[in-house]
């Protein structure tokens, strides 16, 4: 599998869901390079692609807060490159290479897919009053019906690329799909969390 650096033209919105369901996000598929061999990460520019500069700097500022704390130099995008430049290939690879920082994590939607979920009837009973077996016992519940329903989900799907800044090569990349998000915040957290154990995991940082 082999990528270039690039940043797609998709816009990163994020969704705020009135559904009040807790979010949960997973990584439905995650690549490594495996000829990668320059170790740990030792530094990382956060660029989120998004037209909404508020969603942007709280994305990006949340991922440099959690780099920082495994001890890897951090910065973010919106910080160094400056407002009026285009963000694309060149101006990002420029900003980091004027700062020294060896790899770049670039996050775009995917989309946001909604589905209608059937939730089939459930049947209960509740025992009577008599508290011993005898002849009527079949008789003696009282069964409770709740029909069937539908429930709609929204998922949004997002795609998390690491480049290496100097070789603009793909060292590490993962799709992610989030459940019913209650809010920017929460989405941006709960994919932060699973980037940075998948970047673990894979043995891209300590």
């Amino acid at each position: 599998m082999s990528k270039r650096l690039r940043v797609s033209g998709s816009v990163f919105i994020i969704f705020l869901l009135f559904l009040g369901a807790c979010s949960s996000t997973k990584l439905t598929g995650i690549y490594k390079d495996r000829n990668y061999n320059s170790g740990y990460l030792k530094s990382v520019m956060i660029v989120g692609v998004s037209d909404n500069l508020k969603n942007r700097r709280l994305f990006e500022d949340t991922f440099v807060e959690q780099f920082k704390k495994t001890g890897i130099k951090a910065v973010s995008g919106v910080v160094v490159i400056q407002k009026e430049k285009k963000l694309n290939k060149e101006t990002i690879k420029g900003a980091a290479e004027n700062l020294g920082i060896e790899t770049v994590l670039v996050t775009h939607l995917v989309g946001v897919e909604e589905k209608e979920t059937y939730v089939p009837p459930s049947y209960d009973y509740m025992p009577g009053r008599h508290n011993r077996f005898g002849p009527y016992y079949s008789s003696v519940h009282q069964y409770t019906h709740t029909p069937g329903y539908y429930i709609d989900h929204k998922y949004v799907r997002l795609e998390s690329n690491l480049y290496e800044t100097k070789t603009e090569k793909l060292i590490w990349s993962a799709s992610s799909e989030t459940l019913d998000p209650k809010s920017v915040n929460v989405l941006i957290e709960s994919l932060c969390t699973k980037v940075i154990k998948s970047l673990k995991d894979n043995n891209l940082i300590k």
